[in-house]
């Protein structure tokens, strides 16, 4: 029995190097992602927990909290929010907060005015007009969508409502030349109905240039093939509310989350595989493009500033419990890998990681009947986490760290002392 307590030479060779591999694997994995931290795309723990599969799945998938921080209630893992235009405006807002407060003093007044038009639009937009045509009738009121400035002698759109194709087509029309002029006066009626004509195409043009507020609810709730269209006519019947693709989303989430909790058969996985995979089709053609303004703001804003300024780094994210969970598990992994490759509290540090690997395990867990992510693995109750789990609590048990590591050093260290505080003291 005494010989299983010993090891040898080389086993204390390949049981030191696999715990320094499995540090290394740890330590590189955090500085990757922490690397991540500083560029506009940083990483986080969102995709992993709401793929989340198994008995724990709920738990993992709201283990973060918001998922966004945004003013208003908790957001949804299945990326509802994003649906949501008021949502995503206070997203914008938020952002448009921070980046002025990270950049700070550095800039101009023309950078801030720039950044606002960007995300909310002008508030008018206007073109140059000495005089209006005779008969042409135009609201002089400032609020008014189409408006007339004679002391500023500006043609004047509200930036909020816009003049449609329909009231430009007719603008146009009242502004049509003279046929066949024959006296000067016609002749200069002419001339103001054409500097008319060409002031409205030039506001037209500057109207149609919409901020990303603009252009997301356009996507959001113009298109009726996305939001549905509400008859009123048909109030109280069937056809009171056409569906459009958001809804379906939203039908096939309900549905899904319903057979989910009733599968218990080969064939009730199949189908919740085909429906999870219309699912993914669905939210990709739904959020993918107000994901995509989303990036296309922040590369936009970042034009915006100058080489000085871009070295200060993007703007931080938002504080949220997602954020500290993301940041959990970087320096998690920096640190525990770290230990274990120095080889100090090693014992400690290999239960840390076996703990931290074993929640990566859970998230997805390979038990039959719980569905795998889709790759070239294929696992059953044992995967590359448990297995790492299983070889981390095992050097937990071994005193690698004093065969190699600081742990050997502290120890002769505090052997040194010990045997120091032990002699006499010579008189």
């Amino acid at each position: 029995m005494r010989g299983l307590t010993k090891v040898g030479g080389l086993g204390i060779l390949i049981l030191v190097v696999l715990r320094m591999s499995i540090g290394w694997q740890l330590l590189y994995e955090g500085l990757w992602k922490l690397d991540t931290l500083s560029t506009p795309k940083p990483w986080s723990a969102s995709g992993y927990l709401r793929n989340a599969k198994g008995p724990l799945r709920d738990t993992f998938r709201h283990l973060g909290g918001p998922f966004h921080l945004v003013p208003g209630p908790a957001t949804d893992p299945d990326d509802l929010d994003w649906l949501d235009p008021d949502w995503v405006a206070r997203r914008w807002d938020n952002w448009h907060k921070r980046f002025l407060a990270h950049y700070g003093g550095s800039l101009t007044n023309r950078q801030k005015a720039n950044l606002n038009i960007l995300i909310n639009g002008r508030k008018t937009y206007t073109a140059s007009l000495d005089a209006l045509p005779e008969g042409l009738e135009i609201s002089t009121n400032p609020g008014s969508t189409f408006s007339y400035s004679r002391e500023k002698k500006r043609l004047n759109v509200n930036g909020k409502n816009h003049l449609t194709p329909r009231d430009t087509a007719r603008f146009m029309a009242l502004a049509a030349p003279i046929a066949n002029p024959k006296t000067d006066h016609d002749k200069q009626q002419n001339e103001l109905r054409a500097n008319f004509r060409k002031a409205l195409d030039i506001v037209n043009q500057r109207q149609s240039r919409l901020s990303f507020k603009e252009r997301m609810r356009a996507s959001l709730l113009g298109d009726p093939d996305r939001a549905g269209v509400d008859n009123k006519k048909q109030k109280g019947t069937v056809d009171e509310h056409w569906m459009g693709e958001i809804d379906k989303y939203r039908l096939r989430l309900n549905a899904y989350e319903k057979n989910l909790r009733s599968a218990d058969q080969e064939f009730r996985y199949e189908h919740l595989n085909k429906l999870a995979s219309e699912i993914q089709q669905l939210r990709s053609n739904l959020v993918g493009p107000i994901k995509a303004l989303d990036r296309e703001l922040y590369d936009r804003s970042r034009r915006l500033l100058t080489p000085e300024q871009l070295a200060l780094g993007p703007v931080p994210a938002a504080a949220s419990r997602l954020r500290s969970l993301s940041l959990t598990t970087i320096w998690s992994l920096l640190i525990i890998g770290g230990l274990l490759i120095a080889g100090l509290f090693t014992r400690s540090a290999a239960v840390a990681g076996a703990l931290l690997l074993t929640s990566f395990y859970l998230v997805v867990p390979p038990w039959p009947g719980v569905e795998q992510p889709p790759g070239p693995e294929h696992n059953l109750f044992v995967n590359k986490n448990a297995i790492e789990a299983l070889a981390l609590l095992a050097l937990a048990c071994l005193p690698t760290g004093r065969w190699f590591g600081l742990d050997g050093m502290a120890a002769v260290l505090a052997r040194k002392i010990k045997t120091l505080r032990k002699r006499p003291k010579q008189e």
